[in-house]
């Protein structure tokens, strides 16, 4: 629905992102390949948005486009969104960058089918640097339905760095 490709003081304020196709998720932010830091995203500010997810598997994606990629994303704010699942939503944001900071959103996985609320990872092989400064603060988590792989939030998976993260006085049910 919303693609960032190499932003640079950007405000994402105050929308409804809702029922996109299965190729894409309610919004990406991404880079251009790393050869100078103007190819970079960052000072992105994503804030008071209500994010609807559908039959992709994610509803929020802050990375590089793919695996293979080097893009650099960084200091980036994500603060006070709704995001709801989707039928086919296994995890309401998704993050591979650094110096993120999750704050003061409300994530209903109901319904979902992994039910991830903020993932923190990082699969790539290009050379994109290890998350780090990454904070997730002050959020509320929570699912209403009685099946299990509940995470509220999940930090790196087997054979994934992920340094200097803050997750603080979250609040996931």
């Amino acid at each position: 629905v919303l693609r960032l490709q190499r932003g640079q003081k950007v405000v994402i304020s105050s929308n409804t992102l809702t029922t996109p196709n299965a190729n894409k998720h309610n919004l990406t932010i991404r880079s251009d390949s790393h050869v100078t830091a103007a190819e970079d995203s960052f000072h992105v500010y994503v804030s008071d948005n209500k994010l609807v997810g559908a039959i992709n598997a994610w509803t929020m994606q802050i990375a590089p486009t793919a695996n293979t990629q080097n893009n650099h994303i960084y200091d980036v704010i994500v603060e006070r969104n709704w995001f709801l699942s989707g039928a086919s939503t296994r995890a309401a944001l998704v993050i591979q960058a650094a110096g993120v900071t999750v704050r003061n959103n409300i994530i209903d996985l109901t319904g979902g089918t992994g039910r991830i609320g903020v993932s923190i990872g990082n699969r790539n092989t290009a050379g994109v640097p290890t998350p780090d400064r990454n904070a997730v603060l002050n959020n509320t988590i929570r699912s209403n339905d009685s099946a299990g792989n509940f995470i509220g939030i999940q930090l790196g998976s087997a054979g994934e760095d992920i340094t200097n993260t803050t997750v603080k006085n979250n609040l996931a049910y």
